[in-house]
């Protein structure tokens, strides 16, 4: 056997090649009948392919890798659509979005993107009480001290829509980190109240 060899790509990269093993030519093996020994069969004969023709065999196409489905989709989308700008309702429509996608065709799927999406979906309406639940907190808040008071300090009065605040921030980071680790195959950690099971 000979050394290998250095090979270089067109990348610019250098691989090493390594040669196959010194074959007699008289003995190598030929496509078509072989009309003597060592002679190679005319052009034209059966079983010869014509000149620049490429074998059957190697003419079929790759199969295509497609990926998986991870849940990762889920996740997104609750990033996605706090971009559309609807004034006070974006996060609403965030945590619809996230329940709508978690929950969509979730029994044909396989873990751990059923998983994800499930926790996706939970995370979604957890958000959504949650806001919900801050802005009645603020109306109601508002409603009382105003029985009290003139003029309302924002601090500490608006604390609840400061926590609204905050969650939109939560939610920004944790369909981060879970999009990411949904993405590479991974099963998510966390997903809010366990509502879908």
């Amino acid at each position: 056997m000979r050394e290998p060899e250095v090979v270089a790509s067109s990348g610019g990269y250098y691989t090493m090649l390594e040669s196959a093993p010194e074959v007699d030519p008289a003995r190598r093996s030929v496509l078509g009948p072989v009309t003597s020994y060592g002679a190679f069969p005319a052009l034209g004969a059966p079983g010869v392919p014509a000149p620049g023709m490429v074998p059957a065999p190697m003419m079929a196409s790759a199969p295509v890798k497609v990926r998986a489905p991870s849940g990762a989709e889920a996740w997104s989308m609750g990033l996605l659509a706090l971009l559309v700008f609807v004034p006070g309702f974006n996060v609403l429509f965030a945590a619809v979005v996230m329940m709508v996608v978690g929950l969509w065709n979730k029994k044909d799927l396989r873990e751990p993107a059923r998983t994800n999406r499930r926790r996706a979906a939970s995370w979604g309406l957890t958000l959504l009480l949650v806001e919900v639940a801050l802005v009645v907190i603020q109306i109601v808040v508002v409603s009382i001290a105003h029985s009290f008071y003139e003029s309302l300090p924002f601090i500490p009065w608006g604390a609840p829509i400061i926590m609204a605040l905050v969650m939109v921030g939560v939610h920004v980071l944790v369909c981060s980190v879970q999009a990411i680790r949904a993405y590479r195959g991974k099963t998510t950690r966390f997903g809010g109240i366990p509502f879908f099971r």
